[in-house]
């Protein structure tokens, strides 16, 4: 399945505010949490009260800047899930010009027993 949303490049999102460089341009940072949310949202619906998921490793290839302004359409696509771990595929658009591409896993985990161990 597919899955699809639409990010501002906003202060929030550009290298210089993350830290990650001095230009206002999409900080790979922010690109990450970009993809990060749209594979959050793809799999939440479906899991049960009480559980959430978690990010577990993200590939990334950061290949064009974006600057402020500019509309960042995220693709991803589940490959794999055993109901546990979810895997996901993606692409991320500046117009119609790929600016970025890579894999992430997100982790089913239980948000209670998550929150106790970290504390």
């Amino acid at each position: 399945m597919e899955y699809e949303m639409m990010f501002e490049v906003t202060n929030r999102y550009t290298a210089k505010e993350l830290g990650s460089g001095t230009l206002n341009v999409l900080g790979t940072p922010g690109l990450i949490a970009m993809v990060e949310n749209v594979c959050m949202n793809a799999i939440e619906k479906d899991l049960e009260s009480g559980y959430t998921s978690v990010g577990s490793s993200i590939d990334i290839n950061h290949m064009r800047p974006s600057i402020m302004g500019a509309l960042i359409k995220i693709v991803v696509m589940m490959k794999e899930s055993d109901g546990k771990s979810y895997h996901f595929t993606y692409k991320a658009y500046d117009q119609d010009k790929v600016i970025a591409t890579g894999k992430h896993t997100r982790v089913k985990v239980n948000t209670m027993t998550f929150m106790e161990r970290i504390k």
